[in-house]
């Protein structure tokens, strides 16, 4: 899945996804990649898309791109959180 700029999502991205509501990718379904405690077998029925864990709104699965969904942080540029 891409941004609104072109970008691939990755699990690990911060994302906005509009109306002021962001979160973590924590999966991604076109590389069955999963964050630790949100096992990809949990996830992988609802079909592509990505789930993001949001401040806002909780667990929100998106399965297109949309013109408000966007990268703000890359995944690379999020550190682990200990």
């Amino acid at each position: 899945m891409q941004d609104v700029n072109g970008a691939h999502i990755r699990l690990g991205d911060w994302v906005t996804i509009g109306s002021g509501i962001e979160g973590t990718v924590v999966f991604a379904s076109d590389t069955e990649a999963a964050a630790p405690g949100f096992p990809k077998d949990q996830w992988d029925h609802l079909g592509p898309g990505i789930l993001i864990n949001t401040i806002q709104a909780g667990l929100v699965f998106m399965s297109v791109s949309d013109e408000d969904l966007e990268i703000l942080r890359p995944a690379a540029a999020n550190p682990p959180s200990t």
